[in-house]
């Protein structure tokens, strides 16, 4: 392992992610635990999770999955050599990975999840549930 680990602190899923100026970052339509459509087939422009990280020393690879229960949705994003921390002024990283376009075979609990290097399990799992659900869009 070419060194330490980050610390997973929080990941927040939103539709998309977008560089401000002076380091900002806006996080456009973040979602809670729950993606809800109004008919099948259940697609999306893009799909983005926001990560934080605190600490860890090293050069790493990230390979970033969507799951459902039956089966991987896409191909994964992979980023290659991802220093950490990524500033000398912080031992924070923030890490945004998007998925684009999504398309959701079937309803019911999916998974997003990181993977540092060649480590077989992943360091962030983040559930969330895909519904076809007509009512919240003022439908019957």
């Amino acid at each position: 392992m070419p060194g330490q680990l980050p610390f997973h602190v929080f990941t927040v899923m939103c539709e998309d992610l977008r560089g401000e100026e002076r380091g900002k970052v806006s996080l456009l339509g973040v979602y809670s635990e729950n993606i809800f459509f109004k008919e099948s087939p259940m697609r999306m422009r893009s799909l983005a999770f926001y990560n934080r990280f605190a600490g860890g020393r090293g050069t790493f690879s990230v390979r970033a999955k969507l799951r459902s229960l039956s089966s991987e949705l896409l191909k994964p994003v992979e980023i290659k050599d991802i220093a950490f921390p990524k500033s000398k002024d912080s031992e924070f990283t923030h890490l945004g990975i998007g998925f684009t376009p999504v398309e959701f075979k079937e309803e019911g609990l999916h998974e997003y999840q990181l993977y540092f290097d060649d480590i077989p399990d992943p360091i962030v799992r983040i559930p969330f549930g895909v519904y076809l659900k007509p009512e919240v869009f003022g439908g019957s």
